[in-house]
């Protein structure tokens, strides 16, 4: 109130300017309800009027402005959204795409203006082989754990590893995982066990990848950010086909062998893989308990995108696959539905 006291204009001529507002207002409705009108007319100046009152109650007398920018911005928003070069993709997308260019442009500014926040070097691992050009392996990432992989000397006796995964499902699939990279069957005594530290998350291309692992150290209640869409090789005579399949990732390792230093993620593959009438990716989850459960190990390199589960029917076990930015009518690009026998 003092506001509108120092100033020119008083409460009685806003009152009265808000109540002309008020009749405007009215004669618009009453104008499309009888059809001489399209709700169209009701644009954002039109929805500014209606809060002026209380704009000039709190901040005093405006200056005149021009609410042409918005709407500029919201035409640019229906134009890529009604776009006919891509018509499958998401509303959702478009809005995404342009937030996300707008948060790069604040964030170029930022590290020009301010320094990039300095991380603890021991809270995160570099692969040997990453470069300035090449991130393609990522960095793993705290909390870590030391843990022992060595074969099993009985079943009955053997323990659980990488939070909660049986000792001898775990060993197989690294066998298996040797034997895909070396192009050879391998056996049991050719991997190099013992030792290995074990990482809850793994940054790539920005972003984090979690675990199981990560979830229960963490104590976090969530179920999201453990999928992995990723990618494997299937033998078809003499050439290869690369395949796709989802994983729920228990932990992320450090593995060394013949030399090379190799980051894996190790994880709990889906029961069955398929598209749907609509090309959108489903899986079908293992129901049999931990006897049946298919483990898998595979490279980082290997991760494709971070995924979420939805399921869409009575089944519990049944998930539609979705992540941002996803095309359905790509599907899955070049790579071709995976099988349990792929890894």
């Amino acid at each position: 109130m003092r506001r509108i006291r120092d100033s020119r204009y008083t409460k009685t001529e806003i009152d009265q300017m808000d109540s002309d507002f008020k009749i405007w207002h009215d004669y618009l409705r009453s104008a499309i309800a009888a059809g001489q009108l399209s709700e169209r007319v009701f644009t954002i100046n039109n929805h500014y009027l209606s809060h002026l009152k209380q704009l000039m109650m709190k901040m005093g007398p405006l200056r005149p402005y021009s609410c042409r920018p918005m709407e500029r911005t919201i035409k640019m928003f229906t134009n890529l959204i009604t776009s006919t070069s891509n018509p499958a993709v998401n509303a959702s997308n478009v809005f995404r795409r342009y937030l996300d260019y707008k948060r790069f442009a604040i964030q170029t500014i930022d590290l020009k203006h301010f320094p990039a926040k300095e991380f603890d070097p021991n809270s995160y691992r570099i692969h040997p082989d990453n470069t300035t050009n090449n991130h393609s392996f990522g960095e793993l990432w705290e909390p870590f754990k030391l843990d022992t992989l060595t074969p099993s000397a009985s079943r009955s006796s053997e323990r659980q590893v990488c939070f909660g995964l049986k000792q001898s499902k775990v060993t197989n699939a690294f066998v298996r995982y040797y034997s895909r990279v070396r192009g050879r069957a391998l056996m049991v005594s050719d991997i190099n066990w013992g030792a290995v530290e074990l990482a809850s998350a793994v940054e790539k291309d920005g972003i984090v990848h979690g675990s199981l692992m990560d979830r229960k150290l963490r104590h976090l209640k969530t179920r999201s950010n453990a999928a992995v869409l990723f990618k494997a090789t299937r033998k078809v005579g003499q050439r290869s086909v690369d395949v796709w399949l989802v994983a729920f990732v228990h932990c992320y390792l450090t593995h060394e062998q013949d030399g090379e230093t190799r980051f894996l993620a190790v994880g709990e593959v889906m029961k069955k893989h398929e598209f749907d009438g609509n090309n959108v990716m489903t899986v079908t989850k293992n129901a049999s308990g931990p006897e049946a459960q298919k483990i898998a190990v595979f490279s980082t390199e290997d991760i494709l995108e971070n995924v979420g589960l939805v399921q869409y029917s009575q089944n519990s076990y049944k998930f539609k696959v979705i992540w941002p930015y996803m095309c359905f009518y790509k599907g899955a690009g070049p790579l071709e539905i995976g099988r349990l026998t792929d890894v």
